[in-house]
């Protein structure tokens, strides 16, 4: 995704904030050539709700409400609110780069009137999730739905004042009013777009604080910002306060710190298979030398290991219907792994059976696009695939952090 990036030179603090939205952006490898991504992504709703690898700054959450506010306030037609909504995001955008030319994380920053996902489809789902959209539907079907919107809306207004009238109870008709947004949405800043920045006001981060703990109750993410303190980590269950969590989030950080472990090796055979496969003993070096020192991480730690080997009935109950489809295939594909790790670990990548695993994985995954079997599709393989260790969005999470703290310094 398309975005702004500058060095901040005039501050640690600074540099340090730009150091985290800059790992942030190191962070988007995505692939997921062996399948683990919907139990990846079932931990990271669990830990993170409403959050996307997309997400860039915490402002959104509110710039996307104010801009629609505004169409709606100025009754902007189903016809037409797409392609109005598009143009006050490219403003937003060039405003944002014209007012902060030193902060990072703008969306279509460098892009102009190219850029093509909108934050409005980013941050659609994280609104919703995080309590400040009330429409239940997608952007589409809520832009599609506008005028009836506006129509339902003057009809309420008319049987409010009605029964003002009358003197009847009105509590409760304002729920038929088709409200889009959260009746409490912090106040449009005046000057909004043009004078935009990154910076939250203390309202608007109370504001959010509190929508994350209706909406969010029980969450790492909740607590997190809730009581923002700034930490540079690499990965959520390094945080110095991590005894401090609710045991829930710490038996669930135990997951997700074995899963991205034992993943990451079956990650390192893939591509040390695939650099093998292509002949290049510059890339079957590399992969190996990494390999060795997963290795090295992991015998001090076969022990906890096979104890979470024992624990997988629990882990999948854990990350079962959490709204990602995790099937059985998956399931036993982690299984069978973590089976060969436990029985020669500092065998497995040259282990017949291990890489028989893998290649049978990926060919189910992928498919004619196997690059075990498409010499096309391999071609254009890019020399690794997904070897940085799952952290769960944890860079984007520092940076909602990171923001959250700036507004009450």
């Amino acid at each position: 995704m398309p975005s702004s990036l500058s060095w901040i030179d005039y501050d640690s603090e600074a540099q340090q904030r730009a150091q985290r939205i800059l790992t942030l952006f190191k962070e988007r490898d995505t692939r997921d050539e062996l399948g683990f991504g919907p139990i990846r992504d079932a931990i990271s709703d669990s830990l993170f709700p409403g959050t996307s690898i997309l997400h860039t700054r915490l402002r959104y959450m509110l710039f996307i409400p104010w801009m629609y506010r505004s169409l709606e306030g100025k009754h902007v037609s189903g016809s037409k609110i797409r392609e109005y909504g598009r143009w006050e995001q490219l403003h937003l955008s060039k405003k944002l780069k014209e007012n902060a030319p030193r902060d990072l994380g703008i969306i279509g920053g460098d892009v102009g009137d190219k850029l093509k996902t909108l934050p409005s489809a980013l941050y659609w789902s994280g609104l919703r999730r995080w309590g400040l959209l009330v429409y239940p539907g997608s952007e589409g079907q809520y832009q599609h739905a506008i005028d009836e919107i506006y129509r339902r809306r003057k009809k309420t207004k008319a049987s409010l004042s009605s029964a003002a009238e009358d003197g009847d109870d009105v509590g409760g008709l304002w729920e038929i009013g088709a409200h889009t947004y959260h009746p409490g949405l912090p106040a449009t800043p005046d000057g909004f777009p043009d004078d935009v920045n990154f910076k939250l006001t203390r309202e608007e981060a109370r504001y959010l604080q509190e929508r994350l703990r209706q909406s969010c109750s029980g969450s790492l993410l909740a607590d997190l910002l809730v009581n923002p303190v700034d930490v540079s980590i690499s990965a959520p269950w390094e945080h110095p306060s991590m005894a401090g969590f609710r045991s829930e989030q710490r038996e669930l950080l135990r997951h997700a710190h074995m899963f991205s472990t034992i993943t990451h090796g079956a990650a390192l055979l893939y591509s040390m298979m695939l650099a093998e496969i292509l002949a290049s003993d510059e890339l079957v070096e590399r992969h190996r030398a990494s390999a060795e020192v997963w290795i090295a991480e992991i015998s001090g730690r076969m022990g906890e290991i096979s104890r979470w080997g024992s624990d997988l009935p629990v882990f999948w109950t854990t990350v079962q219907d959490r709204g990602h489809e995790i099937g059985a295939s998956t399931m036993a594909f982690v299984e069978q792994w973590v089976s060969a790790l436990l029985e020669d670990h500092k065998g497995i990548f040259d282990s017949d059976s291990a890489r028989r695993l893998i290649r049978d994985r990926e060919i189910e995954k992928k498919k004619a696009n196997s690059r075990f079997t498409n010499a096309r599709v391999r071609d254009q393989w890019g020399g690794s695939s997904g070897l940085r260790p799952m952290v769960y969005r944890w860079p984007n999470i520092q940076v909602y952090v990171s923001d959250m703290a700036a507004a009450f310094r």
